[in-house]
This record gives C-alpha cells, sequence and structure tokens, in this order.
C-alpha cells in the first residue's frame, strides 16, 4: 500500500526561510558571474531604463537561477530534512544533535542573512550606504545658488541683430 503525502508530515511552512535563501544565493551566483557591475547607482539605473531591452538576454538568466535555485535548495535542505538518521555528539556528557538539524526556522534566517550579505558584496551596496551616509561633500556649497538672492536683469531695448546670408543656388 502506497503512503500518501502527508503535508503535516513534513510542515512545508518552516523550510520557506531555507528555500529563499537557495533563490538568492542562485542570483548572488548569477550576478557575480554573469554581470559586471561597477556600482550599485549602475544597478539601479539599468532596472529603471529597461525599456527597449531584449527578452533574448532575461531568458538565459532565469533558466540559469532557476536551475542554480533548485540545486542550491536542495543541498540546504538536505540538513535540515529527518531522513530517519541522527547524528549526535557528546560533549562534556552533554548530547548535540547536529543532523537533523533541530531549528530549522535559525537555520533558514541564517542563511537568509548570508545570502543577503552576499547580494550586498556583490552590488557593492556597502560602499553606496557608505557614500551616501557618511561621506560629506562641498558640491552644494560650491555651486548651489540660492533663487531669492540672485538678481536678474533685462536690458530695456531688446538688441536684435540682423545676419545676412547669401543663398547659392
Amino acid at each position: 500500500m502506497k503512503r500518501k503525502f502527508d503535508i503535516k508530515r513534513y510542515n512545508i511552512k518552516k523550510y520557506i526561510l531555507i528555500v529563499l535563501a537557495g533563490i538568492i544565493f542562485a542570483c548572488d551566483l548569477y550576478f557575480d558571474n554573469h554581470i559586471i557591475i561597477t556600482s550599485f547607482e549602475q544597478c539601479i539605473y539599468a532596472i529603471i531604463k529597461l525599456e527597449g531591452s531584449s527578452s533574448s538576454s532575461i531568458v538565459p538568466a532565469i533558466v540559469y537561477i532557476v536551475i542554480a535555485s533548485v540545486i542550491l535548495c536542495l543541498l540546504f535542505l538536505m540538513p535540515a530534512i529527518d531522513f530517519g538518521k541522527k547524528l549526535v555528539i557528546n560533549i562534556k556528557n552533554k548530547c548535540i544533535q547536529l543532523y537533523p538539524i533541530v531549528n530549522t526556522k535559525i537555520y533558514g534566517i541564517v542563511l537568509l542573512v548570508l545570502a543577503i550579505i552576499g547580494l550586498f558584496y556583490v552590488f557593492d551596496v556597502f560602499s553606496f550606504i557608505k557614500n551616501t551616509v557618511f561621506s560629506s561633500t562641498e558640491i552644494f556649497d560650491d555651486y548651489y545658488v540660492d533663487a531669492h538672492d540672485v538678481d536678474i536683469s533685462f536690458p530695456d531695448k531688446m538688441r536684435v541683430k540682423m545676419i545676412d546670408t547669401a543663398e547659392s543656388t
């Protein structure tokens, strides 16, 4: 007799963070290996100005990310799924279970944080934050002109200059 797939037995909800981390890691790998981005500002500009781009460059990216996501999700889920075997070590008369991972929520959060840090590293978000938040510039002090402090004047009589042009036929 075949056993039916029991959703309560596997509790799929507790693996969502792990799957999301796998997808983000796959995006990290793709962008790090296939797209040369010099700064986060360039990435923002490329996303905003997508009109007129060809879908022929998007389809291979999606295929790569989907395949890498499936592989990474399977690799990340292996330590969290109970296959009936346990790996336990004794340290000072205290049993610590290494496999399967007992707290999948913390495991998923750690993987997700690492994936987001990897994404920040690939897109160089750390230098973007450093340049926009922590560095000061004097460009506005040097070149900004307040419109209330400027006197705009026009001549009383309009100057018109006539230019004669000779057209050759």
